[in-house]
């Protein structure tokens, strides 16, 4: 992933102990190992591209049938979409 020749906003943040240790474990396993700052901005950008094929996942999700924990994993991914508990 190329990165930016110029980053003109700063943002400061605070994290839980969990989550660093999450993104520390996470660059960690990248070939190259990047700082803790280039992983946030990686980890972001996935982030921001992984909506509209989780919302094809859950579609999928909600035409399977329900059993087992399935009903469960599809609140989990409406959580993380911040859908809640709604049908879309």
């Amino acid at each position: 992933m190329a990165r930016e020749t110029t980053l003109p906003h700063h943002v400061q943040l605070r994290l839980s102990d969990a989550i660093a240790k999450a993104i520390d474990d996470w660059r960690r396993c990248q070939a190259d190992i990047p700082t803790r700052s280039e992983a946030i901005r990686r980890l972001t950008t996935l982030g921001l591209g992984a909506e509209p094929i989780l919302r094809d996942i859950l579609a999928r999700m909600e035409r399977l049938p329900h059993e087992g924990d399935l009903d469960a994993h599809i609140a989990n991914v409406r959580a993380v979409l911040g859908d809640g508990g709604a049908e879309k």
